[in-house]
């Protein structure tokens, strides 16, 4: 299997590798550019499911700091990834990042050992909040 990964670059040498993970290609279009804009320390990925996400971070050449992914995606939701993800390392930040959530999967995620937990929401006011939590994640 081929990943297929898009990268859109951070303007700083100090940049924070970020792997976005969600099915949704339009949503993961408006993140990265949205991102993009809230900080330029942020060097995003994006791939379109767990798969493509683990078959990356197995690479041994990989730098990914930080991890971004939806909830609700087909094969591997974010909670079994996740916990795939824990297998292999406790101390990479991973944020749920999801529209699909609920409380009962809010407490998942936290019982899994999830970094942060962030609600989708409309206006531009999320991606911010987003850039905060993965800055503050990696630092």
């Amino acid at each position: 299997m081929t990943v297929e990964a898009a990268r859109v670059r951070g303007a700083d040498d100090d940049s924070i590798e970020v792997l976005l993970v969600d099915d949704d290609q339009y949503d993961r279009d408006l993140t990265t550019v949205f991102l993009s804009e809230q900080s330029d320390r942020l060097s995003i990925t994006d791939v379109s499911s767990a798969a493509a996400a683990l078959e990356l971070l197995g690479d041994e050449d990989s730098d990914i700091e930080c991890i971004v992914s939806d909830y609700k995606m087909p094969q591997m939701d974010g909670i079994a990834f996740l916990n795939a993800v824990r297998e292999e390392t406790r101390t990479l930040p991973f944020i749920l990042y999801t529209g699909q959530g609920s409380e009962r999967v809010a407490k998942q995620a936290i019982l899994d050992d999830v970094t942060d937990y962030v609600e989708k929401d409309v206006g531009p006011e999320q991606y911010e909040i987003l850039a905060e939590r993965i800055e503050k994640a990696v630092r």
